[in-house]
């Protein structure tokens, strides 16, 4: 298998399967359901939102922490986050008694047997206020709002997925994989990841998945990381991908062997 055949099988592998899709749609929509009938009218739209409405979530396989965050309106806008979060808690524990459930960052997180949900209470930002929602922010622990668009980001990644030949998911997803991979678990915030790779200035020479791994791996710098073992973990990959990207010619099996390291499951 070449260093190309190989990439091209991976992004085939990191495609959710429609059984696990039709899981997931299965308790979302229960959960919708829940949702609804616990608050009635004090809460407006459920919406996906995140990886797996943007279509570069992982498989459970290649990524056990894998979630689908959901967005819940609150038509009542007199409260701080934290009364927001503390209600969808009661919610979770209500309905999912046997499930693990806890607050993790601005979300309520409920871990069922195949999936793990991650509640996001907004509300829907004033006019003038210059975003779409308001989430609870991370800056002030929580105890206030931060405007967001949280739909704007899928819009952009469809345009640049055409504009580049459908490559774009595709190779997100294979450096998502790396990403969860190393020996550190996660080096990079995923949506943060995700971003990097969108922002980038791609060549329009590229045509295949290769060509585009090769052009972001190698232009991928840890400078934007706070840990020192961050960015040493981001030049170890950045250095053996220029290696296999000059000798993957002369020496195509070698090349492919060392760059499945990266990526394969562990035994």
């Amino acid at each position: 298998m070449t260093v190309s055949s190989y990439l091209n099988d991976l992004a085939e592998k990191l495609i959710i399967r429609d059984s696990e899709k039709d899981s997931i749609s299965r308790s979302f929509h229960a959960l919708e359901s829940r949702l609804s009938n616990y608050f009635g009218n004090d809460i407006g739209f459920v919406r996906k939102f995140g990886s797996y409405h943007r279509e570069t979530i992982l498989p459970r396989d290649y990524d056990f922490n894998s979630d689908v965050d959901v967005l819940v309106e609150f038509k009542d806008k007199s409260y701080k986050p934290q009364t927001y979060l503390s209600k969808l808690k009661r919610f979770a524990e209500y309905w999912y008694s046997r499930s693990e459930i806890y607050q993790s960052s601005p979300t309520i997180v409920l871990e069922l047997n195949h999936i793990k949900f991650e509640l996001v209470p907004c509300l829907e930002a004033e006019w003038y206020e210059g975003g779409n929602y308001k989430i609870p922010s991370k800056a002030s622990d929580y105890q206030e709002w931060l405007l967001t668009s949280p739909f704007e980001f899928n819009n952009e990644l469809i345009r640049k997925n055409k504009a580049f030949g459908y490559k774009i998911k595709p190779l997100i997803r294979i450096l998502k994989r790396w990403n969860v991979n190393t020996r550190y678990s996660k080096i990079y915030d995923s949506f943060k990841l995700e971003e990097k790779i969108v922002n980038h200035s791609f060549s329009y020479l590229n045509s295949s998945l290769k060509d585009y791994f090769f052009d972001f791996v190698i232009n991928m710098n840890g400078f934007d990381l706070q840990y020192q073992y961050q960015r040493e973990e981001v030049e170890k990959f950045v250095n053996k991908i220029k290696e296999i990207q000059h000798d993957e010619k002369e020496y195509p099996n070698w090349a492919e062997s060392e760059l499945r390291k990266f990526f394969d499951l562990q035994s």
